[in-house]
C-alpha cells in the first residue's frame, strides 16, 4: 500500500473532520500529495480512470504527469504563505492520457503539522459537467477541436494576461521548433522574436486588445531547427474582467515561412531586373489591350525625357513619333500584334519631349489567349548612338572609296567574300579591266584562273570584317540557323602589306527566340541578360564571375566555365586595374549608383582588348549588397579603325609629299638649266631670267614647307627609335639571324620625321638581309653633327635580276634623299654587304 494511502486511511478513522468532509464532497476522484516533494503524491483509481489510467497497471503516474505545473506551483506558494487549514475550491485543470487538458472543480483541504505549517494538501476531485457520458463528451469535443487545428497545421495557444502565463499544444511547440513545457511566462516568448520584428508585435497586440476582440500579425522567430522562421500569429480575447480588459487571450500560430520567402524572392527579383535594366538602359512598357492603360518603366521614361508628372497614354505615345515613316510603322505593327499576335522589333524616329530627335529600338509581343490579345509587352532602348556611328561608318567608307578610286598605285577594297567595293584607276589599268562594272563581283568570278593556294593566302590575310549587316542567318555547316549581327572593313599593317579584315560579330540567336518567348519580370530579364549584343555579367563582390552572357565569353575568349573559376581582376589590364576597384568601392559605400569606364581586358590569347564597362551594385530586400551587374560594350574594333585610318592617311600624305618633293625637283632643275642657257648679253633678258630664277627658289622654299606640312601626323606622336628596337628584336632568330644592335642614346633626340625615315631604311635593310639568307647582321647608330648608319651582314651577294631586292635599294636611296642625306657605301665589300650612310640630325 501506497505510504500516503496508508497515511490517510488512519485520519480518516481518526479524524472525523476529514470523514465529514469526504462525506459531504461526493468526489469523482482524490488525490493527497506533499509540498515538499510534489511528485510525492497518490491518486485514487476514480481519478486515474477519469484520466485514462488503467489502476490495475503496477506504478502510479507522477504529479507532473497528471497536472499542470504552472498551477501546481501557483496553488503550493498559496498554501505555504497561508496558515489556514480550512477547505476551499478551485478549478485545476488535469492532463488526461491522450494529451487534453480537462478542467474540474478541485476541493482543497490543507493539512498542517504540529508546528501549524501546511506540509501536505488533499484534493476531491469532480466533472464540471454531468452525465454518464460527460468525460466522453468532453474528450471529443476536445479532439475534434485538435483534429481541425492538425489539419491546417496551426499550433494553438492560450496567454493569461494577469498572470503572464503562456500555454501552447504540441504542434505550436513543433512550429516554433522550442524544447520547452506546455507552459511558460509570455516574456520568455518574446525572447525568440526576431529584434527587428518585436516592437511591431507588441504595439499589435496593445493595439487591438484595447479596442478590438481579434488581430493578426506576422513576425520572425528563432527556430532552433530552421532558424529564423515566419509565423502568422491569430488571437482573440476570450475573457475579460470587470473593468472590460483582457484578462485571458488565446489563438493560433502557423509557419508562413515559404510564403514569406516567396514575397521576398519576389521583390528582390523586381528590384534586380529594374537595376539590370537601368546598367543596360533598356526599357519596359505594358499595355492592357482592354482598358488601353499604358506603363512605362523609369529607363522608358528617360529615353522619352518625360517630366516626372507625366502619365502615359495610348495616344500620348504616338505622338512622340513625329516622323511619317516611324509613326505609320509603330501604328501598322501595334495593331498586327493585337489583331494576330504578330511580335515586332523596329527601329524608328521618335522626337522627345524636350525636342530631341532620337532614334530608339521597339520591340513588342503579344500574349494571347483564345484568339484575342491579353496582353501586350515589350521593350524599349535608345539606339541613338550606334545610329549616328553607322551614318558616320558610311560616310567614312565613301571617303574611303573616294581614296581608293583616286590613288596612284593598284589599289582594290574587298568584302569578306572577295566581292569588290573599290578599286583604283590603276588597278583597273593594270589588271585590263577598263569599262567593266566590277563593283559587287566576287574577285574570282573576274579571274576564275586564281587556284586554291591564293584563295588560302586571301583566306588567311582575312581575318576579320568591314562591312555592316544588323542580322544575318547563318546555316552552319551541321544544318543549325545561326543568327548574327556583323561589321566588316579592310585594314592594313604598317608596312603596306594587307593584314587582315577586322570583324565585329555578336551571336543574337538566343535573342531572335526570346523575342518570340518574352515575359514579364523575370523572362525580361533573362532575355536582356542572355540575348544581348553587348558583353553582360554577374560578378561577386569579391571579383569572381557568377553568370555571364554568350557575347562576354566571344569577347575575351574564354568558355563560361572557364570565367566561372576566376575573377575579373585575373583579365584586367593591371593599368587599369586600381581605377575599377575604387569605383567598385565607392559603389559599395553608396557613393554612387553606378558607373562607366573604358577599360582594357587580357584576352585568352594574350592580347587586349578594349570595353566600355558600365557596372550597378544589386543590394537585397534588406539593403545588403549581393552582386554587380556589368555591361561590357566591345570597342576594340572602333580602336584599331581608328589607328587604321591614321595609318591609310600617313601614306597617302607620305606619298604626295614624295612625289612633290621628286617631280618638282626636276622640273626645277630643267628649268634653271634652261634659263642658265638662254643668258646671253642681252641686260634686261639677264635681269628678268635672273628675277625669275629667283621666283624659282622663293617657290621651290614654298614646296618644301608644304611637305614638311602634309607630313604623316603619326610622326609627332611614335616613338621610332623605340620601333627600331623592336624591329630588331624581330628580326633576331628569324632563319637562324644574329644581330648586333649598337645604338647612341642621343639619336633619340632627333627629329621624328628622321627617325621614320630611318625605321624605313632600316627595316628594308634587314628585309634584304633576310632575303640574302644572311646569318650575322651587325647596325650601329652614333651622332655626331650628323647621324651616321652603319649597316653589314654575311649575306650572299644578290642578282641583278631580282626585282624585289632592287626595289628595296631604291626606296632606301629615295629615302635618304627625302631627309637630305647621304649614301656613303650601299653594296658589296669582300664577303660583306655594306650600307653606309650619314643623316642630318
Amino acid at each position: 500500500m501506497h505510504p500516503l494511502k496508508d497515511e490517510l486511511y488512519q485520519r480518516l478513522r481518526t479524524d472525523f473532520t476529514l470523514f465529514d468532509f469526504f462525506q459531504d464532497s461526493g468526489p469523482d476522484g482524490c488525490w493527497y500529495r506533499t509540498l515538499e516533494n510534489s511528485q510525492e503524491c497518490w491518486a485514487n483509481s476514480g481519478l486515474l480512470k477519469l484520466l485514462g489510467y488503467a489502476p490495475s497497471l503496477p506504478g502510479i503516474p507522477e504529479w507532473s504527469q497528471l497536472s499542470d505545473p504552472e498551477e501546481t506551483k501557483a496553488l503550493d506558494n498559496d498554501l505555504r504563505a497561508s496558515s489556514t487549514t480550512k477547505s476551499f475550491t478551485r478549478i485545476l485543470h488535469y492532463r488526461h492520457q491522450t494529451g487534453f487538458r480537462l478542467p474540474m472543480q478541485t476541493t482543497l483541504l490543507p493539512v498542517a503539522d504540529a508546528d501549524g505549517r501546511v506540509v501536505k494538501v488533499l484534493g476531491l476531485v469532480r466533472l464540471l459537467q454531468t452525465g454518464p457520458d460527460a468525460l466522453g463528451e468532453l474528450y471529443q469535443q476536445n479532439k475534434r477541436l485538435n483534429d481541425i487545428l492538425a489539419g491546417s497545421n496551426a499550433g494553438t495557444w492560450e496567454w493569461d494576461v494577469s498572470t503572464d502565463r503562456l500555454t501552447v499544444n504540441t504542434q505550436w511547440k513543433i512550429i516554433a521548433g522550442i524544447e520547452t513545457s506546455d507552459t511558460f511566462s509570455g516574456n520568455d516568448w518574446l525572447a525568440y522574436i526576431h529584434p527587428d520584428d518585436r516592437a511591431k508585435s507588441e504595439d499589435i497586440r496593445r493595439k487591438y486588445l484595447s479596442v478590438s476582440a481579434a488581430y493578426e500579425c506576422e513576425y520572425r522567430i528563432k527556430s532552433a531547427i530552421d532558424g529564423w522562421i515566419w509565423v502568422i500569429e491569430r488571437g482573440r480575447v476570450s475573457q475579460r474582467d470587470a473593468n472590460g480588459r483582457s484578462s485571458r487571450v488565446s489563438g493560433t500560430l502557423q509557419d508562413i515561412t515559404v510564403r514569406k520567402t516567396a514575397e521576398l524572392a519576389l521583390i528582390t527579383l523586381r528590384n534586380r531586373q529594374e537595376q539590370t535594366n537601368q546598367a543596360a538602359r533598356i526599357g519596359t512598357w505594358e499595355i492592357d489591350p482592354v482598358s488601353l492603360s499604358l506603363t512605362w518603366n523609369q529607363v522608358t521614361r528617360e529615353i522619352h525625357e518625360v517630366p516626372d508628372e507625366f502619365v502615359p497614354e495610348l495616344n500620348s505615345a504616338l505622338g512622340f513619333y513625329t516622323d511619317p515613316k516611324s509613326k505609320e510603322a509603330i501604328t501598322t505593327a501595334f495593331a498586327k500584334a493585337i489583331e494576330t499576335g504578330t511580335p515586332y522589333d523596329l527601329e524608328l524616329k521618335i522626337t522627345t519631349y524636350t525636342g530631341k530627335e532620337k532614334w530608339v529600338r521597339a520591340i513588342g509581343v503579344a500574349e494571347m489567349s483564345e484568339g484575342r490579345c491579353a496582353w501586350l509587352y515589350g521593350t524599349f532602348q535608345d539606339i541613338h548612338e550606334s545610329k549616328m556611328i553607322q551614318v558616320r561608318l558610311r560616310e567614312s567608307d565613301e571617303r574611303n572609296r573616294i581614296f581608293v578610286e583616286q590613288a596612284p598605285n593598284a589599289l582594290a577594297m574587298f568584302d569578306r567574300n572577295m566581292h569588290y567595293i573599290a578599286a583604283s584607276q590603276q588597278w583597273l589599268k593594270d589588271y585590263s579591266l577598263k569599262g567593266q562594272s566590277i563593283i559587287g563581283r566576287s574577285h574570282y568570278e573576274i579571274f576564275p584562273e586564281i587556284g586554291e593556294s591564293w584563295k588560302k593566302i586571301h583566306q588567311l590575310c582575312m581575318m576579320g570584317a568591314i562591312d555592316k549587316c544588323d542580322e544575318a542567318r547563318f546555316v552552319r555547316q551541321n544544318g543549325a540557323v545561326q543568327w548574327i549581327a556583323w561589321e566588316v572593313r579592310p585594314w592594313y599593317i604598317r608596312d603596306g602589306e594587307i593584314g587582315g579584315i577586322l570583324m565585329y560579330t555578336a551571336d543574337i540567336t538566343e535573342r531572335k527566340q526570346v523575342q518570340q518567348q518574352l515575359r514579364i519580370n523575370e523572362a525580361q530579364l533573362r532575355g536582356a541578360f542572355e540575348n544581348s549584343t553587348t558583353g553582360m555579367a554577374l560578378v561577386g563582390l569579391r571579383g569572381d564571375w557568377l553568370k555571364v552572357n554568350n557575347s562576354l565569353c566571344k569577347f575575351i575568349g574564354y568558355s563560361a566555365e572557364e570565367l566561372l573559376q576566376i575573377r575579373f581582376q585575373d583579365i584586367t589590364h593591371p593599368e587599369d586595374l586600381d581605377g575599377d576597384l575604387d569605383l567598385l568601392e565607392e559603389l559599395l559605400a553608396g557613393k554612387r549608383d553606378y558607373y562607366r569606364m573604358e577599360k582594357r581586358y587580357i584576352h585568352k590569347q594574350g592580347h587586349t582588348v578594349w570595353a566600355l564597362l558600365s557596372v550597378s551594385l544589386i543590394r537585397s530586400a534588406e539593403g545588403q549588397p549581393l552582386h554587380f551587374v556589368s555591361q561590357i560594350n566591345d570597342i576594340t574594333d572602333e580602336k584599331k579603325l581608328a589607328q587604321l585610318r591614321l595609318a591609310i592617311q600617313d601614306q597617302a600624305y607620305s606619298f604626295i609629299a614624295h612625289e612633290l618633293h621628286e617631280n618638282f625637283a626636276q622640273t626645277l632643275a630643267a628649268t634653271r638649266m634652261f634659263i642658265e642657257l638662254s643668258m646671253d648679253g642681252n641686260q634686261d633678258r639677264q635681269t628678268f631670267l635672273q628675277k625669275s630664277l629667283e621666283n624659282i627658289e622663293t617657290l621651290t622654299q614654298q614646296i618644301q614647307a608644304l611637305t614638311q606640312t602634309i607630313a604623316p601626323t603619326t610622326l609627332i606622336n611614335e616613338d621610332y627609335f623605340s620601333l627600331i628596337g623592336d624591329l630588331v628584336e624581330n628580326y633576331t632568330g628569324q632563319a637562324g639571324m644574329k644581330i648586333r644592335y649598337d645604338f647612341d642614346p642621343d639619336v633619340s633626340s632627333a627629329d621624328p620625321a628622321t627617325g621614320f625615315h630611318l625605321f624605313r631604311i632600316l627595316e628594308n635593310q634587314l628585309k634584304s638581309a633576310a632575303r640574302r639568307q644572311a646569318q650575322k647582321v651587325s647596325i650601329i647608330i652614333s651622332k655626331g653633327q650628323l647621324l651616321h648608319i652603319s649597316v653589314s651582314d654575311d649575306g650572299i651577294d644578290h642578282s641583278e635580276h631580282d626585282t624585289e631586292l632592287l626595289m628595296l635599294q631604291d626606296d632606301i636611296i629615295t629615302r635618304v634623299e627625302l631627309v637630305k642625306g647621304k649614301v656613303k657605301k650601299l653594296g658589296r665589300a669582300g664577303d660583306l654587304q655594306i650600307l653606309s650612310l650619314d643623316i642630318p640630325c
